[in-house]
C-alpha cells in the first residue's frame, strides 16, 4: 500500500496472517471486489499479502517458515 506521502513508503512488504477464515473471508473480498477491482485503491500485490488461515498453529507455521527480518526500533 502506497501511501500520499513518499516518505512513509514501506520498505519491505510482510505477510498479513489472518485467523479465522469465517470472520476474515468477507472482508478480504470486500477489499478485492470493491477497494480492489472498483476503485482501485489497492494493488494486487496488496492483496497477495494478505494469508487467511483457520488456526493459531497455521499462522505459527507460516511465521516460522518467513525469512527472518531486521528489526528497527
Amino acid at each position: 500500500i502506497t501511501p500520499a506521502n513518499p516518505a512513509l513508503s514501506i520498505q519491505e512488504k510482510i505477510k498479513i496472517i489472518a485467523v479465522g477464515e469465517d470472520f476474515w473471508l468477507p472482508i478480504y473480498k470486500f477489499l478485492e471486489n470493491i477497494a480492489y477491482r472498483k476503485h482501485g485503491a489497492l494493488d494486487e500485490s496488496d492483496l497477495a499479502l494478505f494469508q487467511i488461515v483457520d488456526s493459531a498453529d497455521e499462522a505459527f507455521k507460516l511465521i516460522k517458515k518467513s525469512k527472518k527480518r531486521k528489526v528497527l526500533l
